[in-house]
């Protein structure tokens, strides 16, 4: 699935649940660069970096209890045109209807995990094109 997120993106939006696992997916799926992740735990949220058609973007989810319950995507300045280290989960994202929860972990690293239960450990990749599978992997192990 993929989400029309040009013109989202150009609005400064918020999505609510029950929308917003699957706007998040679709948000990172379109990402031309996925370039870091930072969680906040006192607060709920968890932060992507994005480019997309030249634009930065940043993704604020908040989460209850792990569960995505809304999604910001807001506005981040010109972007740059550099693969970031997280890209290869764009294309892990192409065929992910929701991501339904995401957990953090008490040294701050996330896990996204879908509707249908795959779960990835939101890791910089090697761009060896084997990504999604050590985080696959190291969701499962962790």
């Amino acid at each position: 699935m993929t989400f029309a997120l040009v013109p989202l993106l150009a609005a400064g939006m918020q999505v609510a649940a029950p929308t917003a696992p699957g706007a998040l997916a679709g948000a990172l799926a379109d990402a031309d660069s996925i370039d870091w992740v930072r969680a906040d735990r006192a607060h709920h949220t968890i932060t992507f970096g994005i480019d997309r058609a030249g634009e930065a973007y940043r993704l604020v989810v908040t989460t209850d209890g792990g569960a995505v319950t809304a999604l910001a995507i807001r506005d981040a300045g010109r972007g740059s045109f550099a693969i970031g280290k997280l890209t290869w989960l764009s294309d892990e994202m192409s065929d992910v209807e929701a991501i339904a929860r995401v957990a953090v972990d008490e040294r701050g690293h996330v896990t996204l995990i879908t509707n249908d239960d795959r779960r990835y450990a939101v890791e910089p990749g090697r761009g060896d094109g084997n990504d999604g599978a050590r985080a696959r992997w190291a969701a499962a192990w962790s």
